[in-house]
């Protein structure tokens, strides 16, 4: 039978043998795949095409449509300026 104790318990020849430079390393690390993850996440939600077809495009056409209810509250700044006008 092999001993894979001798493998088990080596370390990587890469890192660093004092605690404070693992530390500087892993959270390196860890910061990376935070970043990584968001950027991917933003990049999707980027390219991702929207399903939400919004056929309004002026005053006019939210009056004419009348599939989307919609208000106007009392007291409000497009209240008073529909008053005046």
């Amino acid at each position: 039978m092999v001993s894979l104790h001798g493998h088990l318990t080596a370390g990587c020849h890469w890192l660093p043998k004092k605690d404070g430079g693992r530390l500087l390393v892993s959270t390196w690390l860890v910061a990376s795949l935070v970043f990584m993850t968001c950027y991917s996440g933003i990049l999707t939600a980027m390219l991702t095409l929207p399903r939400v077809n919004i056929p309004i495009d002026s005053l006019s056409d939210l009056v004419a449509q009348s599939r989307l209810p919609w208000r106007i509250e009392a007291g409000s700044m497009m209240f008073h300026y529909f008053q005046v006008q």
